[in-house]
């Protein structure tokens, strides 16, 4: 195996386990599958409080689950807010997720801003 190959169970937005594969080395298998079962369990406070300590070292198209789990969290705590800010900064690496354009969509709406929700689901739909 690769090194710093690592395959993590989690949740996604619709409760069921994805496998999501990806390559870094500061972040454990044994935290991947951590967090996912706190977000499966809907323990999101402290999968956000997990998530916040690797989100910097987020910066490939393979990290981008980080944001979008982060987003899905911030959705979950009503904190729609930081949801959305999450969820454009992993857009901004990977912007061709329909996950965090739906995660997002989910955000603008329960904000009041409905077309760029609209435009979110869109382009969701369109991925």
């Amino acid at each position: 195996m690769p090194k710093g190959l690592l395959i993590w169970l989690f949740a996604g937005m619709t409760g069921f386990l994805v496998l999501i594969a990806c390559q870094f080395e500061g972040v454990s298998q044994k935290q991947g599958e951590e967090i996912g079962l706190l977000i499966d369990s809907g323990k999101y406070e402290e999968a956000v409080d997990d998530l916040k300590s690797i989100e910097e070292f987020a910066t490939s198209v393979e990290m981008t689950w980080v944001f979008n789990e982060l987003g899905f969290a911030y959705n979950q705590l009503e904190r729609y807010e930081e949801a959305v800010a999450s969820l454009t900064k992993g857009l901004g690496i990977n912007g061709s997720s329909a996950k965090l354009y739906a995660n997002r969509a989910i955000g603008y709406d329960r904000i009041g801003r409905a077309a760029e929700a609209e435009a979110d689901f869109s382009d969701a739909i369109r991925l």
